[in-house]
């Protein structure tokens, strides 16, 4: 009996963990505090003031304030982010200021996810790079 209910233990954990988050090392992120420190895979890089959420929907409407890197479609464009359990970009507000690396799809919309171990200031330096590595999802 004790062996039956170790397995149902272990076997509800597994189920129930499938719809959360692993942990901060999952984590995906659109919008940085601060660019990533290799951005050489990155087609293009700004600092935006996101202005619209488009009802949740996981799109949101940005404007450029400065470009890092690349060209963008517009001025003004619909950044995708997760909101998957993972997705680390929560409570989006019009008039916030971010950082996004990534590239422009064939619909002009901005992909740019971003996973790592933690997205916390701690993570930046006084130089406003992230010191540990940042992997862009494909």
């Amino acid at each position: 009996m004790k062996y039956i209910l170790s397995i149902l233990g272990l076997s509800f954990m597994l189920i129930s963990s499938a719809q959360a988050c692993m942990g901060p090392m999952f984590e995906e992120k659109t919008f940085l505090h601060k660019y990533p420190n290799d951005m050489s895979t990155v087609k293009f890089a700004a600092k935006v003031e996101l202005k619209e959420n488009l009802n949740d929907s996981g799109l949101i409407q940005v404007q450029v304030i400065k470009i890092a890197k690349g060209q963008p479609v517009k001025q003004t464009f619909n950044v995708m982010y997760a909101t998957h359990s993972c997705g680390g970009d929560h409570n989006l507000k019009a008039g916030e200021v971010h950082h996004i690396a990534g590239e422009f799809d064939a619909n002009g919309t901005f992909k740019g996810a971003w996973k790592g171990v933690n997205f916390g200031h701690a993570q930046f330096t006084d130089e406003g790079r992230i010191d540990t590595p940042r992997v862009p999802i494909k």
